[in-house]
């Protein structure tokens, strides 16, 4: 489906087949010189068929297109490579560049055995990591292909036609997370930063990550702009920024506060154990309902708030043997 926002600028509904979200929004912003395409879906023929669709109708021309990524996730990113191979410059952020290598499967076999060895001390067997990440659409859809990518800093500017973009470093749900800011009209598009129906979970597996500090001062660093109206990654556009901000806060907050209730009695418990004690959509018996592909992308999550819950000197982080365990800090 195609719906424009403003002449030249279109949201394009991208399926996501078989998973819970849906669907992931695509923007194209057109020029008669080079137009811009903001996240693509996945490695798809699904997604391929309804982007191609998409350019055809607004009537862009493939072979002067480019693609700017939010971030790395294959929902967003998992086209880049066709697109690169047609002649698009990709442009996305630095950090998430460079994790591009090491944690979306883009050049070998490397990347998911690394993701084996990062997660492996949190409470998973070698068979659950195995079967996880055969199932995570992450590693089914990612991008092939991609080649050099162009990097984008804070601050950076984008012109595309008539529209001149800025770039704004927000890290938190990936390291090197960008949205793009459109001045004149006060567009931003957001990403998954910030989305109307949900907060977005913070992806972390490294024991010196900053995800969920990064995440909380991002949100903060968007109160400096003035946004007329918010285009997310997912589901509908919305004008009420600043209480999707709020409300954002007010979750990882709650999350932290679940995380220290599961904790409560000073037992050392995994990641693993973490998650699936820890109340998901109001309940407490959720995990044993999650697809595998769901634990690893939930214990990813609790991990994100585990370290930052430890920086901030609230609980105290345990090796044992080749497991990492966690429990309230005991003075």
């Amino acid at each position: 489906m195609v719906e424009e926002i403003l002449p030249d600028i279109f949201k394009i509904t991208v399926p996501l087949p078989d998973h819970a979200v849906r669907s992931v929004n695509s923007y194209i912003i057109a020029s008669s010189d080079r137009t811009l395409v903001i996240d693509t879906g996945w490695n798809r023929m699904a997604c391929l068929e309804t982007l191609l669709a998409a350019m055809e109708e607004i009537g862009v021309d493939r072979a002067h297109a480019d693609l700017f990524l939010t971030h790395i996730h294959a929902d967003h990113a998992g086209l880049a490579g066709w697109m690169a191979q047609k002649g698009a410059t990709v442009y996305c952020g630095q950090r998430d560049i460079a994790l591009m290598d090491n944690f979306i499967n883009t050049s070998g076999d490397k990347s998911w055995p690394v993701m084996q060895q990062l997660a492996k001390p949190h409470g998973f067997s070698t068979e659950e990591l195995t079967k996880g990440l055969e199932a995570h659409a992450g590693n089914r859809y990612a991008p092939e292909g991609l080649g050099q990518m162009t990097a984008v800093q804070d601050g950076d500017t984008l012109t595309v036609g008539s529209y001149q973009l800025t770039c704004i470093a927000t890290p938190g749900h990936t390291p090197g997370h960008m949205c793009l800011y459109e001045p004149t009209n006060k567009l931003l598009f957001s990403g998954d930063h910030l989305i109307g129906g949900f907060t977005p979970t913070i992806s972390q597996w490294a024991l010196d990550g900053t995800g969920v500090d990064d995440y909380l001062a991002s949100l903060d660093k968007l109160l400096a702009y003035d946004i007329s109206l918010a285009l997310p990654g997912h589901w509908d556009s919305f004008t009420n920024w600043q209480g999707r901000i709020k409300k954002a806060k007010a979750f990882h907050a709650a999350c932290n506060d679940d995380i220290l209730a599961v904790l409560a009695d000073k037992q050392p418990l995994s990641a693993r154990q973490v998650a699936a004690a820890r109340s998901w959509n109001g309940s407490k018996n959720a995990w044993v309902f999650f697809p595998m592909a769901r634990k690893w992308s939930a214990t990813a999550d609790t991990l994100a708030h585990l370290c930052h819950l430890r920086d901030h000197g609230q609980l105290e982080m345990i090796r044992h043997q080749e497991q990492v365990l966690w429990r309230t800090k005991i003075d």
